[in-house]
């Protein structure tokens, strides 16, 4: 998402199953516009053309050399159900 002017609210939940495995959830929600006064205008009335939202779910699992994360995703975008997969840390 490229915007000049935006508007971000982050929100996550994890849940430890074990020892070194976790649920974790997750959703976002970004307002975007051009300009900062639509910007404030797009929040009053909250405009759905400029409202982005991303949720997702997955499992991550501490291992000696890093944690390793399973999640699916999606988006108010699109149809599409994303799967994505990280090993280590993240610099």
């Amino acid at each position: 998402m490229v915007a000049s002017n935006f508007v971000q609210l982050n929100l996550g939940l994890n849940y430890q199953l074990a020892r070194n495995l976790r649920i974790q959830t997750q959703g976002n929600v970004l307002m975007t516009s051009g300009t900062v006064e639509s910007l404030y205008e797009s929040i009053v009335k909250t405009d759905t053309e400029n409202l982005h939202v991303g949720y997702g779910a997955g499992l991550l699992y501490k291992t000696p050399l890093g944690p390793i994360n399973l999640f699916l995703s999606g988006n108010n975008m699109d149809s599409h159900i994303r799967f994505y997969i990280n090993m280590g840390f993240t610099f």
